[in-house]
Parts: C-alpha cells; structure tokens; sequence
C-alpha cells in the first residue's frame, strides 16, 4: 500500500538515531500496554460492575490489546533482527512502521466502537497517532494514516446508523442509551467536522513544530561539524593541527607497532621565513605558509599525515616506509619547494628553500613516540647548522 521511499523524511546521516529513538520508545510502550492490558483485566473482571459491563465484549477489547502488543513486539523483533543480520534496515523500518500504524488505527476503531463512536474521547487516538507517525515517519505518511483512520470511523459511524453494527456494545444496557439522539445526522455530521477540524490544526501545528526542530537540529549538527573541524585543523594552511596530529601519529604508531612495520616522521621548517615577514610583510608569509603546506601535501602520499604545529614548523608521519623511502620522500619535496615560484604580485615572485628532519621507526629497534620527535626536531637542527635546503636523517 505505501512505497517506501529513496529518500527518508530526514537526512540519511541521522535515520539510525531516528530509528533507534523508534524502537527505544516502542519498548517503553510495550512494557506499558502490558501493564494496562493486566490493569485493564482485573479491573474488568475483579472490579466491575457486571450489570453494566458486557462480559463477552470485555473478553474483545482485552483480546484487541494483546494483539496490539503482539504487533508492536513483533515490529520491535524485525527491526532489530534486520540489525543484527545485516539486511535493508531502512526499508524493513518503512514498511514494518507502516504495516504497524495501519494495524494500530484498525484496533483503534474496534475499540472506538466498543465505547461507544459518538460519544467516547478514545477518537483522540487517530489524530495522535498520525502526529507519532509524523515524527516517525514523515509528514506524507502522516496525513495518509490520518485519512485512513477518519475514513475508518466515517464507515464505522454508516454501519451503525444502518443497524449493521450495534452501538456502545461494551456498556451492557446500551438500548436505554439515547442512541437515536447520539446517532442523528445533526449529531454525526457536526462530530465529525469538530473531530476532522481539531484532528487538520493540531496535526499542521504539530508537524510545522517538528520540521521547525529538524531543521534547528541540522543546522545545529553543521555548526557542530564545523566546529570539530576548526579544532583539528590550521585555519590559515587546511592542515591539520598539532594536537590532531599527535594523536593520530600516536595510534598511528601503536599500529606499526604491533604489526612490526617501520614508520618515517619527519619534521619540515621553512627557512629564513622571518626575513619574509620583515620584508614583506605578514600577508606575504601567509601566502609562503599556504603554498608550501600545499606542495607538502601534493608531494607526500595522500594518506600521509601532514601537519601545522607551530609557525613555519611541519610535522609529517609516513606509516609503512623505511628509512630510504622516507628520504627519499623528503628529498623530493625539498627539491619541488625550492623549484617552486610563489608569485607576490605580477612583478615580484618569490623563492623559498626548506630544511628537513627525518627519522625512522624500526620494529627491530623500536622508539617511543617522544623519541622519534626528539630525533626529527634533532636533525632538522642539524639541516639548519649546516647550511637549510636540505634532508638529515638520524638513526
């Protein structure tokens, strides 16, 4: 009867916490109607009048109750079997949301009916579960079962005009009831415009709320994005930060540990970057940041970690290489920064070199993670001493 649809009424980011909130909320409402079905059993049976009770239709509305709670506990069981093996989850949620809500309004009439359709506050239930639906669902699905479950009560309010149905069967002496009075035209016509009328605005104010709040979550959830982004990374080159990059080196390191391959860090600095601000000026030295953090990342694999930690200072990891590669690796960096022209206006450009420092880490010779820094800021200082431009590599 419903299509389930390519695109979910909320972003597919979020459809696992919309489904696990579901599924959280239908186990509380599991355990709920259990009770009120027990509640419900001895209040029938223990408490109440036998002269105004219909017995046999109590043993009904009891009967409707359980097998309400066998259809939410069986949807509960699906969607977490379609979890655990694996399967379509989203459209196994659909469906069993759909098949569940049609199920929900047709025991909503039987007891609608039992109470007595014109009279009892039970029609509430219709609008309010296309209210949970739309939050559940979506606003499309929500105004469908809305339509079922007031076309249903339409039909169950023709079958009782015409005899086919008795009225209020659940109160014994139903018959001393004013029923041709609760049953006239006038009567049914205007409860139905007030419950369709009542059922239209609370249902737009609510879904309105809700897209209201959906639309204040995204914006939210970018914000937030946004926000982890900006703290781990350099806002001026796109790098990623000194505190990111310790730890990712840090996990990156337990990784080549324990599978016993080697690891290359190596430490970058930009030489004589303060005669470049001094002379030209700091928006020029941001322009020699963004370059050379750009030509650092196109010359090192894409899966290298590659980083601002302070100033004109880089930190490079480089899992799964030895010694050689990895100078290698800087090496040519090097040589492409130091080839490279950053271009200040169209009459000036400007040539930078770099100093390199590597190290390795050799599962034969293992090193902390605070040594291997120590060893590549140590022969970046040598690089420095003997002249920039160039790749020092200590064992």
């Amino acid at each position: 009867m419903f299509a389930v649809q390519d695109e979910s009424p909320v972003d597919q980011s979020s459809f696992d916490e919309l489904r696990a909130q579901a599924l959280h909320t239908l186990r509380f409402i599991v355990y709920f109607l259990a009770a009120f079905t027990v509640f419900q059993t001895a209040s029938y049976y223990l408490f109440a009048r036998t002269d105004l009770l219909n017995q046999p239709f109590g043993y009904v509305s009891v009967t409707l109750n359980l097998g309400l709670l066998v259809a939410f506990s069986l949807f509960f069981l699906i969607n977490r079997a379609a979890e655990k093996f694996h399967l379509d989850k989203t459209r196994i949620y659909y469906v069993s949301m759909n098949g569940m809500t049609l199920f929900t309004n047709f025991i909503w009439l039987c007891h609608i009916h039992l109470a007595g359709s014109s009279i009892t506050i039970l029609i509430i239930l219709i609008p309010a579960t296309a209210f949970v639906v739309s939050g559940y669902l979506g606003s499309w699905e929500a105004w469908i079962h809305l339509g079922i479950g007031l076309a249903g009560y339409l039909g169950l309010i023709i079958l009782e005009r015409n005899g086919l149905l008795p009225f209020f069967p659940l109160y014994r002496h139903s018959a001393e009831l004013p029923a041709q009075f609760l049953l006239s035209a006038r009567y049914t016509i205007i409860n139905m415009v007030m419950l369709i009328a009542l059922s239209v605005v609370v249902l737009l104010l609510l879904i309105r709320l809700q897209r209201d709040l959906r639309q204040r979550n995204r914006e939210l959830a970018q914000a937030k994005k946004k926000l982890e982004i900006l703290a781990r990374t350099d806002s001026l080159t796109g790098l990623i930060n000194r505190r990111t990059v310790m730890e990712l080196a840090e996990r990156e390191l337990s990784r080549v540990r324990r599978q016993k391959q080697h690891l290359a860090m190596v430490m970058a600095d930009i030489d004589n970057f303060k005669q470049v601000n001094d002379t030209y000026g700091h928006a020029v030295g941001d322009i020699v940041l963004r370059e050379t953090a750009q030509l650092l990342q196109h010359n090192f694999r894409p899966y290298d970690l590659v980083a601002r930690i302070g100033g004109e200072e880089f930190l490079i990891v480089i899992a799964e290489v030895d010694a050689n590669k990895g100078i290698d690796l800087a090496e040519r960096t090097r040589v492409a920064i130091a080839n490279h022209d950053i271009r200040i206006d169209e009459a000036t450009q400007l040539q930078i070199t770099t100093s390199f420092g590597c190290t390795t880490f050799n599962p034969d010779q293992p090193k902390s993670f605070d040594l291997l820094l120590k060893d590549a800021d140590d022969a970046l200082y040598v690089s420095k001493k003997h002249g920039k431009n160039r790749v020092t590599h200590k064992v």
